[in-house]
């Protein structure tokens, strides 16, 4: 049986996680119809009887929009929903919330390092080697980084003693901590 240790935010904090959340699920509630109704557009495009460059035919602009915008509002969206995942730990590694209902394991082999980094707000930069794509733009905004990382603020219940498991498990015989 695995015995996993769940630092997750409180109080003010929670309420700012809840902020960044429900911007996330905004993001996805009002792109996702445009994304639709730009997709449905392609079949409402009368064919045209002369030729045309594949740059001027609508046919095939209105889709590689749609994918476009589609691709950034559901980045941008899951980046606001996981901006401070819920994080468990234990003797295996660290696993994250995602997307609200599934959780992201990452063996402790993976974790490379830890930061504490400021960009909008101060948080600490985890980073990995395998994480999901969409983790990348952490690292990008905060480390300026092409590893995947996951933030999470320092006010997270027991936020010194998840940075001191970290780093332990990253240099389990350095002894100093941020």
């Amino acid at each position: 049986m695995r015995s996993m240790k769940k630092y997750s935010y409180t109080g003010k904090d929670l309420s700012e996680v809840n902020i960044w959340q429900a911007i996330g699920v905004i993001l996805f509630v009002i792109t996702s119809p445009l994304y639709l109704m730009t997709l449905s557009a392609m079949f409402f495009v009368p064919i045209s009887s002369h030729p045309v460059s594949i740059w001027d035919d609508l046919r095939i602009m209105i889709p590689c929009w749609s994918i476009v915008l589609f691709t950034f509002s559901f980045g941008l969206g899951s980046h606001f929903i996981n901006y401070y995942p819920t994080i468990w730990t234990d003797e295996h590694g660290i696993s994250l919330s995602f997307l609200f209902v599934f959780r992201i394991n990452i063996p402790w082999h993976e974790v490379i390092d830890i930061g504490e980094y400021k960009y909008f707000q101060k948080a600490y930069l985890v980073q990995a080697r395998k994480i999901t794509p969409l983790h990348i733009f952490y690292s990008l905004n905060y480390a300026h980084s092409f590893r995947p990382g996951f933030l999470f603020k320092k006010s997270i219940d027991h936020g010194d003693e998840l940075v001191k498991e970290i780093q332990y498990r990253i240099h389990p015989n350095k002894t100093d901590v941020y």
